[in-house]
C-alpha cells in the first residue's frame, strides 16, 4: 500500500479479480499478483440492449436491430441491405458502459435522430478474452 501504482490497482473500483503466482527458485520465494477485470459473457441481444440504452439516454430513438445490422458489424466496411444509414461506427470493446468517443461526437451534432445497433462475435472469440463487436447505424 505504500506503493503509489500498486495501491491504485489495489483500490481500483473497476477490477473485480486477482490472481496471485508463487514460485521458489533456491532459497528465493518470488510472487506476484495480477489484477484485473473479469469482462461477461453477454448474448449478441444483451449487448446492443445495453448500447440502445446509452443511445436513448442521448436522446437517439432506437429501433429494432436485424440480421442487416449485425452483417454490417461483421463486415469491415460500408452496410448491407436496403436502408442507407447516414453514419455507421463499428467497434470493439470490453466496456459497455461507454460510447466511443467518434460516436458521441456525431450524436452531439443532432443531426441523427434514430439509431440501430448490431452486436456480433468478437473477432477475440476463441482467444479466452471477451470482447464485443458492436455496430451502431445512425439515421
Amino acid at each position: 500500500m505504500n506503493s503509489p501504482p500498486h495501491r491504485a490497482n489495489i483500490l481500483d473500483a473497476n477490477l473485480n479479480a486477482v490472481g496471485f503466482g508463487v514460485v521458489q527458485h533456491g532459497d528465493t520465494l518470488y510472487a506476484v499478483a495480477d489484477f484485473a477485470r473479469i469482462v461477461p459473457r453477454l448474448s449478441d441481444g444483451q449487448v446492443e440492449a445495453a448500447i440502445a440504452k446509452l443511445l436513448a439516454a442521448r436522446g437517439m430513438q432506437t429501433g429494432v436491430s436485424s440480421s442487416d445490422v449485425r452483417k454490417i458489424c461483421e463486415m469491415d466496411h460500408g452496410s448491407a441491405g436496403e436502408t442507407k444509414p447516414g453514419f455507421v461506427m463499428r467497434w470493439q470493446t470490453t466496456d459497455l458502459s461507454r460510447l466511443p468517443p467518434g460516436l458521441e461526437e456525431r450524436l452531439q451534432t443532432k443531426t441523427y435522430h434514430s439509431a440501430v445497433v448490431g452486436a456480433c462475435s468478437g473477432a477475440n472469440g476463441g482467444s479466452g478474452f471477451t470482447t464485443y463487436s458492436v455496430a451502431v447505424l445512425l439515421y
